[in-house]
């Protein structure tokens, strides 16, 4: 099954979410931690696709606030 989703700038979403938590003072809905990891498994993405292989990919939420 699969599903469709309409087509969304990710980048501007999120730099729209910061400026808001910037200016209203409320908290940005992902912690430095959830970023952190993110990377880590879009660095591991690209390893895979490069080698062919699967990457180990260790994710751990720091305790950011």
């Amino acid at each position: 099954r699969t599903q469709d989703f309409d087509q969304t700038d990710i980048e501007k979403e999120a730099l729209e979410s910061f400026a808001h938590c910037a200016v209203s003072g409320e908290p940005f809905p992902i912690t430095p931690g959830q970023a952190i990891n993110g990377i880590s498994v879009l660095e591991a993405i690209t390893q895979s696709q490069m080698s062919g292989g699967s990457i180990s990919v260790e994710c751990d939420t720091p305790k950011y606030h």
